[in-house]
């Protein structure tokens, strides 16, 4: 699993989001609410998400 934190316009954001949902080597686990940032244009938002792929024999899952 891996723990992401996305910055940037709020715009970005959510495109980046709608594209990472389209993706089907990505399964998303959790996406936060946007957070504004003080003082700036840019907000914040945290997602969980697994990586998906075919587990060759003999990989571990480090």
């Amino acid at each position: 699993m891996l723990k992401l934190r996305i910055e940037g316009k709020e715009s970005e954001i959510n495109r980046f989001i709608e594209n990472i949902h389209c993706d089907e080597s990505v399964e998303v686990n959790s996406i936060s609410d946007l957070y504004p940032n003080r003082k700036s244009i840019y907000s914040r938002c945290y997602l969980e998400i697994e990586l998906i792929d075919d587990e060759r024999p003999g990989e571990d899952d480090d």
